[in-house]
C-alpha cells in the first residue's frame, strides 16, 4: 500500500538531510519493551483500575462471559515493543488504544467460546496462546508496527461473590471421584 520510495530502510551510517522543515528525522525506539495490564474484566481494590472506574460509573461490575454463561474475572499483563518503525509511524492511530481494544475484544471471544471448567482449569495455557496470536494477526491487519511477545494471564477466577458455590461445586467432584475410587477398590477386594 505504501510507496517503495517511502518505504525503504535507512542503513546505519552517516546520512545527510534537508533542514527542518524540509526534512524530519523519526527516532523510534524499537528495542524498548513496553507492557500494560488489562484488568477491565478484574474486580480490583484500586480506585483507578478500568473496572473501579466503570463501576463508580455505572454501579456495574465487569466480567467476561464463559460459553455457559457464567461469568469469570481475568487479568492479563501483555508485553510488545515496536517491529516495523515505518507502520508504527505512519500506520494506524492510537496505537496503544487499538492494542487495547483488540485484546480486550479478544478475551471476551475466547471467553464465550469455552465453558466455565476448562477457563478455570486446564485451558488458560491454551487461551494465552490464542490471544497472543489473534490479536497479533489484527494488529498486523490494522498495520500497528507492534509486535506482541509475550502474554501472561495473571488470574482466572469466578467472581468473589460466587467463589463459595464455585468452591462446593469443585469440592463435590472431588469427593464424588473419592467414592468412585472407594467404590472400585471395595468391588476389586471382595471379588478376591
Amino acid at each position: 500500500p505504501y510507496p517503495t520510495l517511502f518505504r525503504s530502510r535507512v542503513m546505519p551510517g552517516l546520512h545527510y538531510t534537508l533542514p527542518w522543515p524540509f526534512s524530519r528525522i523519526y527516532k523510534v525506539p524499537v528495542k524498548k519493551e513496553q507492557r500494560f495490564i488489562v484488568d477491565d474484566f478484574y474486580q480490583d481494590s484500586r480506585e483507578n483500575s478500568r473496572a473501579g472506574i466503570f463501576y463508580n460509573l455505572t454501579g456495574l461490575e465487569s466480567y467476561a462471559l464463559s460459553g455457559d454463561n457464567n461469568a469469570v474475572e481475568i487479568k492479563v499483563i501483555v508485553q510488545y515493543r515496536i517491529s516495523d518503525p515505518f507502520d508504527y509511524l505512519f500506520g494506524a492511530i492510537q496505537k496503544k488504544t487499538l492494542l487495547r481494544d483488540i485484546i480486550c475484544r479478544e478475551i471476551i471471544h475466547l471467553m464465550a467460546m469455552r465453558p466455565v471448567d476448562l477457563i478455570l482449569t486446564r485451558g488458560k495455557d491454551e487461551i494465552k496462546e490464542r490471544l497472543k496470536v489473534n490479536a497479533q494477526k489484527k494488529l498486523d491487519k490494522n498495520r500497528t508496527g507492534l509486535t506482541i511477545f509475550r502474554v501472561d494471564i495473571e488470574e482466572i477466577r469466578p467472581p468473589s461473590s460466587v467463589q463459595a458455590y464455585f468452591d462446593d461445586v469443585i469440592n463435590a467432584r472431588i469427593d464424588k471421584e473419592k467414592m468412585k475410587s472407594r467404590a472400585e477398590s471395595d468391588r476389586k477386594s471382595t471379588r478376591l
